[in-house]
């Protein structure tokens, strides 16, 4: 698949979410998803080290690189809102809704 560059303008305007802007953001949002799961794989094999009393060295390890893989949801979520920023937009939105149930 071949998509043009785009400019720097093009893609924080916001004016255009045209099918390039729209590939990508259906790439990204694949991206994200990989990395949530990578994160759930991370918990699940942490909490069998913990539950087996495995070594605390190696479980920090693994709970470091999720880390790092949380890191990269925030990343990948930063370039999707400057390919969408109606995506970001939801994002805040959805947050406002949390904090007023929780109020």
């Amino acid at each position: 698949m071949k998509i043009n560059k785009l400019t720097e303008s093009e893609l924080t305007s916001g004016k255009v979410l045209s099918e390039k802007n729209a590939a990508f953001a259906d790439m990204l949002s694949t991206l994200i998803i990989d990395e949530w799961e990578a994160i759930n794989g991370y918990q699940g094999v942490i909490q069998s080290m913990k539950n087996m009393k495995m070594s605390q060295k190696v479980i920090d390890i693994l709970q470091s690189i999720m880390a790092e893989e949380h890191a990269h949801v925030g990343e990948l979520h930063k370039v999707l809102a400057l390919i969408n920023p109606d995506s970001e937009a939801q994002i805040d939105h959805g947050k406002e809704e949390a904090e007023e149930i929780i109020k």
